[in-house]
């Protein structure tokens, strides 16, 4: 495997990059546990491991969470993109203008006027801007792209509440499968999927030096080139028979 060169976008507001990051981490040590914190801090920047997992629309079941009654969805459009610089520094202009170009969906949600919850997925070639790779789907794919919750926010139930809502649109729209990345660390994330039927099929590895970056792959996932991955059918998936949906307990 050879080093590919990673683009980064221009971050400006630097103090509110900083308080942004400073949230993260705390996040970071009450998700993964504040003892493996000092090894994820320092091994992040370098080597980044995600797990990938699929969760079939005839099989699947959906989380068993909403959001409030007075939170307002709204569909993400370029109207929204100093908020959500705002909401999330690490979402700049220049990646929330080329997902909405790429057709990327992303919807908010709204609190009092205030964000709390975004997400965006893709059913076309979606660049993830915090890899710096490609995601090729399949026919039939739905990938979940990224989602942040609002610090003061977490910990209630949005993340669940925003997945259940894009898996129901995913199964409404007919689409097969829906493709989930997240952290090796992040387990209430992996407890949740893993419960709602979505089932492991790889990994993907990323190695940066600098503007440099390397890809590694596992499982059913596949590198084209160093631009780009997908992910192959599930062998498994396709032996199983259909259950009857249930809701995740």
């Amino acid at each position: 495997m050879r080093y590919a060169a990673d683009p980064r976008a221009h971050r400006s507001d630097p103090p509110s990059l900083l308080r942004h990051q400073g949230q993260r981490i705390r996040a970071v040590g009450e998700i993964a546990g504040w003892w493996r914190l000092p090894w994820i801090s320092a091994l992040w920047p370098f080597v980044r491991r995600y797990r990938i997992l699929v969760w079939h629309a005839a099989e699947g079941s959906l989380p068993e969470a909403s959001f409030p009654p007075a939170a307002r969805r709204q569909q993400i459009s370029s109207q929204h993109v100093d908020q959500l610089t705002r909401f999330n520094p690490q979402w700049t202009r220049r990646t929330i203008e080329q997902r909405l170009r790429t057709d990327c969906r992303g919807d908010l949600w709204t609190l009092r006027g205030e964000i709390v919850h975004a997400r965006w997925q893709s059913a076309a070639p979606a660049r993830l801007s915090y890899l710096g790779i490609h995601f090729e789907p399949r026919p039939g794919d739905l990938l979940s792209v990224d989602s942040f919750t609002r610090s003061s926010h977490r910990q209630q139930g949005l993340y669940a509440a925003g997945l259940a809502w894009m898996l129901a649109e995913a199964r409404r729209s007919g689409r097969d499968r829906c493709v989930l990345l997240t952290a090796w660390w992040n387990r209430p994330i992996l407890r949740l999927l893993t419960r709602i039927g979505a089932r492991p099929v790889g990994r993907l590895d990323v190695f940066r030096l600098g503007q440099l970056s390397r890809y590694r792959a596992s499982g059913t996932v596949r590198l084209r080139d160093r631009s780009a991955f997908s992910v192959n059918a599930d062998a498994a998936a396709r032996r199983k028979p259909v259950r009857p949906h249930r809701p995740a307990r």
